[in-house]
């Protein structure tokens, strides 16, 4: 399919698209982590973490001190991302309401409006983030996408 566009149509959408080739270090798992921790704190996130390793995955203590350190570091569950991406839908889906669109759900931030964190309800687990914000263009309001994170075994 081909479309036609005039000068001016082709200088406006050139100002509002960005695209860029390469590749870009983003770890959605750890940015959603850290706004997690930001937003119900860190003493709620390790008590959670708690809660999901041990009646959910099963570990007892003696493995979940292992593999989390004595501090019980959710950070360190980033070398497992099944683990951390359960454990994401597992904190959000306790302490937020999901909005349910087509096949996935998705939770607002609440510290950036913009941010939102989708997940697969049916494998109780993080797929990764988009974030967007109003936009007004040609007289429409509407959103721009400004960035989309995927979690790597979600592509």
């Amino acid at each position: 399919m081909k479309y036609l566009l005039t000068k001016s149509q082709f200088r406006l959408l050139k100002e509002e698209l960005m695209i860029h080739t390469g590749s870009m270090d983003f770890n959605p798992i750890y940015n959603t982590i850290t706004i997690l921790n930001r937003e119900l704190g860190e003493d709620i996130i390790k008590k959670d973490t708690q809660e999901y390793l041990l009646n959910v995955v099963g570990l007892d203590d003696k493995e979940i001190t292992k593999l989390l350190g004595s501090t019980y570091n959710t950070y360190k569950l980033l070398r497992k991302n099944d683990l951390a991406c359960g454990l994401i839908y597992y904190i959000t889906k306790k302490h937020y309401d999901l909005v349910r669109v087509g096949e996935l759900s998705y939770h607002q931030n609440h510290i950036n409006e913009w941010y939102r964190n989708y997940f697969d309800e049916e494998l109780e687990t993080f797929v990764g983030f988009m974030s967007l914000f109003k936009k007004t263009f040609m007289g429409y309001k509407g959103f721009k996408v400004s960035g989309v994170q995927v979690a790597n075994k979600s592509k």
